[in-house]
């Protein structure tokens, strides 16, 4: 929190560092830097919290289905180690995660253009 808000190094190391670390688009300011910042870290982080809860869905529908269920390609094939087919209907907690991200994300960029940011 200190190195965000006390100090000026993020937004140093967000401005003068051209590296594929962040998005950046512009905000319609005339003076200072011209672009809203967007990290990278704030796309990947949620996006693999997203992945994991689509593995979460996996696990359990495996569970639910055990080992010998015939949508489970191969017969004997372990269910954890196979990868099910997962609709948007009974992947809960992937389409929870998705939508929260989606919105999430959109949040951020009407807010970066509401305060110019």
């Amino acid at each position: 929190v200190f190195w965000v808000f006390g100090t000026d190094v993020m937004m140093t190391v967000a401005t003068k560092i051209e590296a594929p670390v962040k998005f950046i688009f512009p905000n319609g300011k005339v003076e200072g830097y011209p672009f809203s910042v967007l990290g990278l870290g704030d796309v990947v982080i949620p996006g693999a919290f997203v992945s994991l809860m689509r593995e979460v869905d996996q696990q359990a529908k495996a569970r639910l289905l055990g080992p010998n269920s015939s949508e489970v390609s191969g017969s004997g094939v372990d269910a954890r180690s196979h990868e099910l087919k997962l609709g948007f209907d009974d992947s809960p907690y992937f389409t929870s995660a998705l939508a929260a991200y989606g919105f999430g994300l959109g949040l951020t960029f009407v807010a970066n253009e509401v305060t110019k940011a």
